[in-house]
């Protein structure tokens, strides 16, 4: 009685061709996942626009906080 022998596993070519697609895919995915939260978090079209006036009346109109150093600085 005849047996079928099972192949070994795959070492040409083919399989190394399957994991450079893998990790090329993989590389893409995680390009695309960089990309995508760049634009929403970092995109300069969410920056506002930085004037010597708007630093000037951000600086001079906020009030100023003691801290709890310059209160209790009797105790």
């Amino acid at each position: 009685m005849r047996t079928k022998r099972s192949k070994p596993p795959s070492t040409g070519a083919a399989s190394r061709f399957a994991y450079w697609q893998e990790i090329t895919a993989v590389l893409c995915l995680k390009a695309a996942g960089i990309t995508l939260l760049y634009l929403l978090f970092f995109a300069p079209a969410d920056r506002p626009v930085v004037t010597q006036q708007t630093v000037a009346h951000h600086l001079l109109t906020m009030p100023v906080r003691a801290t709890s150093d310059e209160v209790n600085h009797d105790r």
